[in-house]
């Protein structure tokens, strides 16, 4: 007997199996994978929850990311007592407006969500110069130097003959600055 395509269908169901199990090790490979890399990312986790103590592994399962968000809790409500306890005297609504203004970043190695620690100043020693001239560039409007103002020349290899074009400048270290220094004054400003 056979099938459309001229193969025995005796030799089609001998493949089936091999085939699945072909599949079944694809499977099994991949799965495989996906555990190795679940087991690095909590070996990861624990090295720094733990502080890279040394301990290569992950024997304490999830108990030192507990310790830590406990660590955190603990943190936050000394803090909200300390809050309280300023606001009797009087000088509680500044210094919430200054621990409102750092949040959370004063309490972990990271920024707030959502965003970023800067310097205030960059500069050519923090590497700041090197990582940004060249990046920016804008279009300025420039009159043709070859072009007669009162009759432009249609085939000029400069603007086409329409006495002004846009070139593209790089924007000075000085500018970037000055941008950046405007930036940190103005997010510092509305802070509460």
């Amino acid at each position: 007997m056979t099938q459309d395509n001229g193969m025995d269908a005796g030799a089609l169901s001998y493949r089936e199996p091999e085939e699945r199990c072909e599949r079944l090790e694809q499977e099994a490979r991949i799965h495989a994978q996906e555990a190795r890399t679940q087991r690095a990312t909590v070996q990861a986790i624990y090295q720094l929850v733990t502080g890279a103590t040394g301990e290569p592994g992950d024997w304490h399962g999830a108990e030192p990311v507990r310790e830590l968000v406990a660590e955190r809790d603990e943190m936050r409500d000394q803090r909200d007592t300390l809050i309280d306890a300023a606001c009797l005297d009087g000088a509680g609504p500044r210094l919430r407006a200054a621990i409102d203004r750092i949040g959370d970043g004063a309490f972990s190695r990271c920024a707030p969500f959502g965003m970023a620690l800067v310097p205030r100043e960059i500069t050519a020693e923090t590497g700041h110069k090197a990582g940004m001239v060249g990046d920016f560039h804008e279009s300025v409007l420039v009159r043709c130097p070859d072009c007669d103002n009162d009759e432009p020349d249609p085939d000029c290899e400069i603007c086409d003959g329409l006495i002004e074009y846009e070139e593209s400048v790089t924007v000075s270290w000085t500018t970037i600055k000055a941008i950046h220094r405007r930036i940190v004054e103005i997010a510092e400003e509305e802070q509460p």
